[in-house]
């Protein structure tokens, strides 16, 4: 519908003009000496981050409407028009000559049309589409923050997240990919203001089209991803630092220290912004502690929000990380290792020296290219005889530091544009070497041309939406469905799920376009233990080539270890399985049985206790072979698992159930006795390979069911799609519908 596209370009008109003028207001109290392009996007970045920590605050106290944040809006907008903030005097830094200042029109002109029409279009990143968005849609539905503990990207903090939901509440998907495209912006126009604030303009253009053209920068800043707002807020912050630097005017701290939290606030690896702008002021000035709060104040009042909300409703404030450190039953320790390592380095590569290729041509491993402009990095060292060309370096690197923990090119871009200037301040002494750089920047990296070059599947802007579907002249839907990315799937589930049913996934899909949000194999300590069910029952191992899962543990977890304890009949009023050694593995245990002479004990009142992940100590005695306790971390010296019984119980014989990798991790069997004293009934039990239990597959659906899962999304084209489709009446599901390879079961 044609009306859908007032309604996006208003959602995200209303975003910038407020942050732009909470900006202004914020530099006309603290009377900040900044003007013409440096104003106007020092403003926007800086404005932008009080508007998100305020639609924060509103969501968080149940107003996260678009009522409210119109009424926020315009009364903001009417202070900016009173106080008269919305000047922006020329600046007296170096300019373009004119014919260069055309030759930066059109270059600009052109990308921007085409980067224009790709963020206008209906929304259908894979990211953005599942859960940037995702969350934004829960969020905007129900009317305020709402508590996710089993996903654990809504853990990830949500800066940027809040201004999509204020751009959302008006124009949806598209209104909140358009205020990512305002960073790309404000971003380029920070770094050409720069360029001329220290002398060199030509310095400036060529960084600024450098970043601005480059593929993956283009491809991230259209959709609703938030790298490129990062990008902004890091790189607005060391602007303001260098404008302190030279004017000695501590009020600029104020706004720098909130672009860092703000960065930080919106990304975890960009807290790294605050440490590099402390690290700026303890190198620069005397007065040092009164330079340091002004500038640390705001950065906590900033990022400290998200923090303090994940330790409040998860118990980690930097979930879904450091579990160690906070423990938590909300996402495994052992999760954590196979995650680094599935963003980690990718194996396609031969070794780092293949890196700068796939960064800038070929995109085949890494996500992405900036393209073959940034082979000429090198050249950046020749700026270290300047003094701006060392800050930027030094600023390159430290974005750039925790690049090897996360390889996808789109997270080197907070470091780019400093790089990027670096090399520019080297090219610009010869105008002819500016214009060639340009000259086939531009063309290298026009969408059309990548074709002949990159890899086929690198991200990258392709096939530039005609104006009828930007403006929805085509129906969205009709335009997402030919994109085959996921959207029919999501409106299966919206189709055949009940509102109150719950769905797994061993796979993502566009939440963004759903009301449902599915329960996603790896994101959730639940997810894993359901995952973990659903695995126990198949032979899942090849899906995973001898790797863990990202559950941490393997993929064959068949319940076929078991360890046999035998002691003299004892009265116990507890037993205690404790580790007598440290072992590389993750202790796992599938079920505890307990035998009086050849009848099992049963044990509907014990306390079961474990000194790691004690949560789930109960599912190593609940009698189901199906369900498991694990330590989720690697067993250690004195590490147990126990469980005291309501009434004492008269025992000669424990099983200890386990997968296969268990076989050396036979822990000390202890019992308490009468006297209150444990004494050691069995060290070293007889372990052996068993013969998996039968109808495991419906024990597992059944458990699932149980624990509030009715359907199941499976994706085709794996050992789990297969084994659901020739097994399912041992299964006990029922195909209820499928779109786009995939398949929606019910169990029965």
């Amino acid at each position: 519908m044609l009306s859908q596209a007032p309604a996006i370009l208003g959602g995200c008109a209303l975003t910038a003009a407020v942050s732009l003028a909470l900006g202004l207001l914020l530099f006309d109290a603290l009377r900040l000496p900044l003007k013409g392009l440096e104003r106007a996007g020092l403003s926007f970045v800086t404005g932008s981050a009080i508007l998100s920590l305020m639609v924060f605050l509103l969501a968080a106290a149940g107003y996260a409407r678009k009522e409210i944040y119109i009424a926020f809006g315009l009364a903001v907008l009417a202070a900016a028009a009173w106080k008269r903030a919305f000047r922006f005097q020329s600046d007296t830094h170096s300019a373009l000559s004119r014919p260069w200042r055309a030759g930066a029109v059109v270059l600009f002109g052109v990308f921007t049309c085409i980067y224009f029409l790709h963020a206008m279009a209906p929304e259908f990143s894979p990211d953005g589409s599942y859960y940037h968005l995702g969350f934004v849609g829960l969020y905007n539905d129900s009317g305020r923050l709402v508590k996710v503990v089993d996903n654990m990207y809504a853990h990830f903090p949500q800066a940027v997240e809040m201004l999509f939901l204020h751009a959302f509440s008006i124009g949806r998907h598209s209104a909140a990919a358009l205020v990512h495209f305002l960073f790309l912006i404000a971003l380029c126009t920070l770094i050409y203001a720069f360029g001329r604030k220290i002398g060199q303009p030509m310095a400036g253009l060529f960084a600024a089209f450098a970043v601005y053209a480059s593929p993956i920068v283009g491809w991230t800043g259209t959709r609703a991803y938030i790298d490129v707002a990062v990008a902004a807020a890091i790189f607005g912050m060391f602007y303001l630092l260098t404008v302190w630097e030279d004017s000695g005017f501590d009020a600029l701290l104020i706004p720098a220290g909130a672009l860092a939290g703000f960065a930080f606030g919106s990304k975890y690896t960009a807290a790294l912004a605050i440490p590099f702008g402390l690290g700026f002021i303890l190198g620069k000035r005397n007065r040092l502690l009164r330079a340091l709060l002004l500038f640390a104040a705001p950065a906590v009042g900033l990022f400290a929000p998200w923090l303090v909300r994940n330790r409040v409703w998860l118990g980690n404030p930097f979930s879904p990380f450091l579990n160690r450190w906070f423990p938590n039953p909300h996402v495994f320790p052992s999760f954590e290792r196979p995650y680094a390592d599935l963003v980690g380095w990718s194996e396609g590569l031969s070794g780092w020296a293949a890196v700068p290729l796939d960064l800038t041509i070929h995109g085949s491993y890494l996500q992405g290219l900036f393209g073959p402009v940034f082979l000429l990095a090198p050249l950046a060292l020749l700026s270290l005889r300047t003094a701006p060309g060392r800050r930027l370096c030094i600023a390159a690197l430290a974005f750039a530091v925790l690049y090897p923990f996360n390889v996808g090119a789109r997270f080197l871009i907070p470091a780019i544009p400093f790089l990027a200037l670096a090399i520019a301040m080297v090219l610009a002494r010869k105008e002819w070497l500016v214009a060639m750089a340009l000259a086939g920047h531009a063309i290298t990296a026009y969408p059309a041309f990548l074709d002949l070059y990159c890899d086929p599947h690198a991200l990258r802007l392709v096939a530039t939406p005609t104006l009828a579907e930007a403006f929805r002249g085509v129906p969205e839907e009709e335009f997402l469905k030919s994109k085959r990315f996921g959207y029919e799937v999501a409106r299966m589930v919206d189709r055949h799920v009940p509102p109150d049913a719950e769905v797994f996934s061993f796979v993502t899909f566009p939440e963004a376009y759903s009301r449902k949000k599915a329960l996603t194999y790896y994101t959730s300590a639940r997810a894993n233990r359901i995952t973990e069910i659903l695995f126990t029952a198949m032979d899942a191992a090849p899906l995973f080539k001898g790797k863990p899962m990202l559950t941490g543990l393997s993929a064959d977890l068949s319940p076929v270890c078991v360890a046999d304890y035998r002691f003299e009949a004892t009265t116990l009023h507890a037993i205690r399985l404790v580790q007598p050694t440290a072992r590389s593995v993750l202790w796992t245990v599938t079920d505890v049985r307990i035998f009086s002479g050849d009848a099992e004990v049963h044990l509907p009142q014990s306390k079961p206790s474990a000194s790691a992940s004690p949560w789930f100590a109960w599912e190593a005695f609940d009698g189901n072979p199906v369900t498991l306790w694990s330590s989720r971390e690697p067993a250690a010296n004195g590490m147990y698992l126990q469980t005291e019984f309501a009434h004492p119980v008269t025992a000669g014989r424990v099983t200890v159930g386990g997968p296969r990798n268990q076989q050396g991790t036979a822990a000390r069997l202890e019992g308490k006795t009468e006297n209150g004293g444990w004494v050691v009934l069995d060290a070293r039990p007889s372990v052996a390979i068993v013969p998996p239990p039968r109808n495991l597959r419906g024990l597992a659906a059944r458990e699932v069911r149980r624990r509030g899962i009715e359907y199941l999304l499976v994706n085709e084209g794996n050992l789990v799609a297969r084994d659901f489709h020739e097994r399912a009446r041992d299964w006990g599901v029922e195909t209820v519908a499928s779109a786009e390879g995939f398949t929606l079961y019910r169990i029965q």
